[in-house]
């Protein structure tokens, strides 16, 4: 392929791949766990659940009310109900009444088209925590998302641990190494 069509063909998935905007509702991009300050979170943490959806979607649409913030961290579950904690990922869902938290899915080194479990955990640094989760549910995700989750996924560095060997796994786009 020339490198014109290339940047041509970028710039059309760019240009038709917005992210939609539904009403009042904002997309949630999480970021890698170990970007964050993990001590900091879990050594706040006075309360937990944990637990895990299954479904196939380029969005998960949590609907909830809480009346403080929480900190969640999701990851694709693989066959032996297990993950990496490379592809572990953090976001904050802000306190609301009957809303949702919508969170974006493509950005997560191993996700693609199928269907996934993802394995969740919610914290809150609060003691009587009043959060309640009416609903989890997928968007159905279409070939735009695919282009797109592929476009985010390239554009993310190489996840190491300053503590480990050094020993790079390689890049993943769409849960395919390349």
């Amino acid at each position: 392929m020339s490198r014109p069509f290339c940047l041509m063909f970028i710039g059309l998935t760019l240009l038709f791949s917005k992210t939609p905007c539904f009403a009042a509702e904002q997309l949630i991009r999480p970021q890698r766990a170990f970007s964050v300050d993990q001590y900091a979170t879990l050594s706040a943490t006075k309360e937990h659940s944990d637990g895990s959806v299954k479904g196939k979607g380029s969005v998960l649409d949590i609907a909830y009310s809480s009346t403080t913030p929480l900190h969640a961290f999701i990851a694709i579950l693989d066959n032996n109900g297990s993950y990496n904690p490379f592809n572990q990922y953090a976001f904050d869902i802000a306190p609301g009444t009957n809303t949702h938290a919508l969170i974006d899915l493509t950005v997560l080194a191993n996700w693609n088209l199928r269907e996934h479990d993802y394995f969740l955990s919610f914290l809150s640094e609060t003691e009587g925590t009043d959060a309640v989760f009416s609903d989890m549910s997928f968007r159905p995700s279409s070939m735009i998302d695919m282009i797109h989750g592929a476009l985010k996924q390239l554009g993310q560095n190489e996840p190491f641990w300053v503590s480990s060997a050094h020993l790079l796994r390689g890049y993943m786009i769409l849960g395919v190494p390349y």
